[in-house]
Order: C-alpha cells, then sequence, then structure tokens
C-alpha cells in the first residue's frame, strides 16, 4: 500500500506508481484493453505551436504542468519510439481552434503528435482529436497528482456506494472533510466530476456479490478510455477483479478497517487444519517477510484457534504468498505434510513470524531446521525430502489461491460461513478484539 504514497491509493486499479510517470505506461495486459486491428492515422495542424514531428503534447485548461514532470513523460515515452525518432514537447490550450470545440474529459490531458505511432503505444490511446493521439486519462490524472494538481474534469457522475450486511463491509453517511477526500478519491476513480455520493443496502443490487462496491451513473461512458471501469446494468461499475482491493482502498481513504463482504466462497488455500464440515472456514494467507503477518500472528490469532480447536471452524494456513525464502515456508508446511502435528505445527508458525518480529529479518530455512530438530529430530529428515515436492507444491498453490483473491497485501484473512452462504475477507492487521467481532458478524 505505501507505494501509491501521498497520492491516496486513488489510482490502483488502473496503474502501478512506478517512478514520476508510473501510470498506464508501463502496465501489463491484464489492464489494458486492446484495440488491436484499428488503424490510427493522423495528419497534424499544429505545424506552428509544435513544428516536431513527434512530440507529448500538453492540452491544459485552467492548470499547467511543471517542465520537470513534462520531460519526465517525454523521457518514459522516447523508449517507445527509439532513437531514431527523438520526441519534442509542447503545450496547448484546450480551446485551440484544432480541436474543432471538442472537450476532453481530464485536463491537463497528455497526449501524443506522431508521424507513426508506434505499435506498443496503439493501446494505451483512448481518442484522436486534433491531430493528436491522446492517453488513456489513467496517465493524466497520474501525471498530474504526481505534479501536485488536482486534475480538471468535464463530465459528471453520481456515486451510490453499496454497503454490506455488517458494520465492517460497511460505509457509513459521511460529511465534511472526509466526505470532501471520499468524493476527490471516486473522481480519480471515475475521472468525472462527482455530484452526489449516496448510500444504499446490498438488498439493492444482489447482483453486486461484493460489498462495499461503488456505482457510478451517469449521461456519459464512464468506461471509455478508463480501463477499470465497466458498464452492467445500465449503471457502471469497477471491474469485478478489483472488487476485493476497492474495500480496502475505501478503507485507507476514510481511515477505517473496512472488510470486503462476499457471495461467493473465495479460494482458499494452504495446510488444512480443523474437521471437514463445518459452519465456519477461515484461511490466513501469511508471509514470514511480513511485520503485520507477524504481528498477526503474535497478538490475534487465539479467536481463530479456539474456533478450530473446538471444532466450529476449518483452519487453511498458506504461507510464502508474496514470494522470496519460500523454501523456509516451505519447510514450515512440510513439517505439518510430514508430521501432521497440528499443536507442533502451530508452535512453528509462532515461533517464525516471532523471529520476525525480534531479530528484524525473516527466518531463514535453517532456523526453521533448527526449530523443527529442536521439537522432532526424527523429522528433519523427511522435510528435507518433502521440500522440492509437496512444499513447493503447497506453497505454489497457496500463491495461486493468493493472486486470484487478488488483494494488495498480507496479512489477508478469509471468513466464509457455510450456512449462510456470506464471507469476509480483511487484509492488513487487525487486533484480537476487532477480530472477534468480525468473527461474530459473519
Amino acid at each position: 500500500m505505501t507505494r501509491l504514497g501521498r497520492i491516496m491509493l486513488v489510482l490502483l486499479f488502473a496503474v502501478v506508481v512506478l517512478a514520476v510517470l508510473g501510470a498506464a505506461l508501463y502496465l501489463g495486459m491484464h489492464f489494458l484493453e486492446e484495440r488491436s486491428g484499428e488503424e490510427l492515422k493522423t495528419t497534424s495542424v499544429l505545424a506552428k505551436e509544435c513544428p516536431e514531428k513527434n512530440a507529448v503534447v500538453e492540452i491544459y485548461r485552467e492548470k499547467r504542468l511543471p517542465e520537470n514532470i513534462l520531460k519526465e513523460v517525454v523521457k518514459v515515452l522516447q523508449q517507445y519510439f527509439g532513437e531514431g525518432a527523438k520526441l519534442g514537447l509542447c503545450s496547448i490550450p484546450w480551446n485551440h481552434t484544432a480541436f474543432g470545440g471538442r472537450t476532453l474529459r481530464v485536463y491537463p490531458a497528455i497526449a501524443l503528435k506522431a508521424e507513426e505511432l508506434p505499435e506498443k503505444l496503439r493501446s494505451y490511446i483512448v481518442e484522436e482529436v486534433g491531430g493528436l493521439y491522446v492517453l488513456n486519462y489513467a496517465t493524466s490524472i497520474q501525471v498530474a497528482l504526481t505534479a501536485g494538481l488536482r486534475p480538471e474534469f468535464t463530465k459528471e457522475a453520481n456515486v451510490t456506494i453499496v454497503n454490506g450486511t455488517t458494520p465492517f463491509s460497511s460505509v457509513p453517511r459521511l460529511e465534511g472533510s472526509t466526505l470532501d477526500k471520499l468524493k476527490m478519491f471516486l473522481e480519480m476513480l471515475a475521472a468525472a466530476r462527482i455530484e452526489s455520493v449516496e448510500v444504499a443496502p446490498a438488498e439493492e443490487f444482489p447482483w453486486l456479490n461484493v460489498y462495499p462496491s461503488v456505482i457510478f451513473s451517469s449521461t456519459h461512458n464512464l468506461s471509455q478510455g478508463v480501463v477499470h471501469i465497466v458498464s452492467e446494468h445500465g449503471l457502471y461499475v469497477i471491474n469485478r477483479s478489483f472488487a476485493l482491493q476497492l474495500a480496502e482502498v475505501l478503507g485507507s481513504v476514510l481511515g477505517k478497517n473496512i472488510a470486503a463482504e462476499v457471495r461467493f466462497r473465495p479460494p482458499m488455500s494452504g495446510v488444512e487444519l480443523g474437521p471437514e464440515t463445518t459452519i465456519l472456514e477461515a484461511a490466513l494467507y501469511l508471509d514470514v517477510h511480513c511485520s503485520y503477518s507477524a504481528m498477526l500472528v503474535a497478538q490475534s490469532l487465539d479467536p481463530l484457534l479456539d474456533l478450530y480447536r473446538s471444532g466450529s471452524a476449518k483452519l487453511y494456513i498458506a504461507l510464502g504468498v508474496l514470494r522470496g525464502g519460500e523454501e523456509a515456508e516451505a519447510a514450515l508446511q512440510c513439517y505439518y505434510l510430514t508430521t501432521r502435528n497440528e499443536s507442533g505445527y502451530i508452535d512453528l508458525i509462532r515461533k517464525s513470524f516471532s523471529y520476525l518480529l525480534e531479530k528484524k529479518s525473516s527466518i531463514p530455512l535453517d532456523e526453521v531446521l533448527k526449530l523443527i530438530e529442536e521439537r522432532d529430530p526424527q523429522a528433519v529428515d523427511n522435510i528435507q525430502s518433502c521440500l522440492e515436492e509437496e512444499g513447493a507444491k503447497l506453497i505454489d498453490s497457496s500463491i495461486d489461491a493468493f493472486h486470484k483473491l487478488n488483494t494488495a497485501g498480507t496479512p489477508t484473512i478469509v471468513l466464509w460461513n457455510t450456512e449462510k452462504k456470506r464471507g469476509l475477507v480483511i487484509v492488513g492487521y487487525v487486533d484480537r478484539e476487532q477480530l472477534e467481532e468480525i468473527i461474530s458478524s459473519i
């Protein structure tokens, strides 16, 4: 979460911040809508203002981007053109005659003048106007925020926040500065000016399946040029692949923990503890590099362990989901796979995460093996043979399940009520008392 820094996580769904520009220029195709097969041809009428054959063009209205930021944009885009086509830099006003009265959705906007547009940039173009290729709105928003500017939006939208059925999956009605902060976040998300924010219960929108959700209504096509917004049921919603992240980001904006309430069983993986059939299923996605995972194990885990020990919950413990140091985490999983010693396994988990808190570094494989040898000397040989196959497979399956969840980090707690067909996904550290309340609400 810290990688989004001072821009309040506003573009988590559309961009990954990389240095100054970040934004959509370095995104994988997972985030982009392809425009394959579409021919983009343009002839510029901006010979006076922008004499270069190839240039980055700032289209401004009230606010201008600093020159140093624009130069960084040029630097990033230059690599797509190669050394043989040097990129220039120019700025033109939004009401230039070349646009024929056409208004863009975001200002300042970033566009390209190109004699021949590089193939790799075609999927980043959202429209062609005035002889220019306009880059997707997420890029313009990201660049403006990086420069410390609040973008100007020319389209309007209204917002409905659809709450879940628990206090932990709901956004309260807001006012004052908190509402202003939320509206700013939603504007960046929608690339539109937010006129109103309302709250509705999940029962009014059962097709969403994840709560809280954000619904945009507008007379404009909000999904055009904004890859994380899609049209459903005549409304605009966040792409479902980001639905679980949305709850966490809303919580970050509002300064409170918000869980995602789901109406489908989320992916669960890892070592399985407890009875085969229970009302409550719980999964813990942890990583030995993560201090918040360590804090959760040290301070908050007992409510879930008590339910598992009483036979009231089935518990999954997934390790190594962030990659790096998988052998140590595979060894912990192998201890259980080879011994089926549940209490010994949980004790080793606690000690391994305590190592991180005490030493300020993640536990290496040799230290895990020492802990295992102290507990059960005969288990070490079996663990060594398990590491390359069963242990590695279990780590890989946990990583795969974690990626399907598509949350923003660890620890992630997944709760699923098998009778109510309702679950909660909580990302980040929660204290023991709060975890007890969350479990009770499900």
